[in-house]
């Protein structure tokens, strides 16, 4: 947008924008020289983040089941929205039911809040 507003003034006039390398500010030539080296490091250096909590839910839905002696009893009549996709979790719409069994919502919750890579969304 901004960048967009400078092209429509300058077209107004018959100027010319030169750089002279060096010249001007060095400091910020020479950090502008080092951005220009760094592309392959930076590629090389990225990162993924991998979390167990997906398989830990399946294992929380499959204990669950287990552990009671009618699963439609458990449910409470959710039974009926939730669908059994691929990755053979229990899904209701497109979000993965989690159980209310032992601490994984608790665990979640913390792994949510206490992650050094995630940020706030707005």
């Amino acid at each position: 947008m901004r960048q967009r507003r400078w092209i429509e003034l300058f077209s107004n006039y018959d100027c010319e924008i030169r750089y002279h390398l060096g010249k001007a500010n060095v400091v910020a030539n020479v950090l502008s020289r080092k951005e220009r080296a760094k592309p392959r490091r930076v590629r090389a250096m990225s990162m993924t983040i991998h979390s167990n909590i997906k398989a830990k839910i399946l294992e929380a839905q499959s204990e669950a089941f287990k552990n009671t002696s009618t699963p439609t009893e458990m449910l409470k009549g959710l039974e009926k929205q939730l669908e059994r996709k691929e990755d053979g979790g229990l899904y209701l719409g497109e979000q993965i039911w989690v159980p209310v069994y032992g601490n994984l919502r608790t665990l979640i919750m913390k792994e949510a809040h206490a992650m050094r890579y995630s940020i706030h969304p707005g």
